[in-house]
């Protein structure tokens, strides 16, 4: 897949990985913030982002297939952020909220 997670970690090195990863929970992109999180992770583990793409190719393409399959709606979400800057402090604190209880995986739940 061209324009994927491992192509996006390759080609950025990561440079704002982090600052992308709470920008999607500020606009409540819970599931995206969250396979993004887990692409940084095989960055770690691979030493690099470039080796990552390398190293844990189909991992990738699992993030990808999981993002595409969700139909989570990045331009939506950010234009009802920007249309209601409250709402997105709801999502945010709530993604917030789920992380500060250990769940990283967006849904809620614990």
């Amino acid at each position: 897949m061209n324009g994927g997670h491992g192509q996006y970690l390759a080609n950025t090195e990561g440079v704002y990985l982090e600052e992308t990863i709470d920008c999607l929970g500020r606009i409540g992109a819970e599931l995206t913030r969250t396979l993004l999180v887990e692409a940084g992770k095989l960055a770690e583990k691979a030493g690099s982002c470039r080796a990552a793409w390398e190293l844990y190719a189909e991992d990738l393409e699992n993030l990808d297939a999981r993002f595409l399959a969700s139909g989570e709606d990045l331009a939506g979400l950010t234009v009802e952020m920007i249309n209601d800057p409250c709402a997105g402090e709801s999502r945010s604190e709530m993604g917030a909220a789920d992380r500060s209880r250990g769940n990283d995986d967006g849904t809620g739940q614990e």
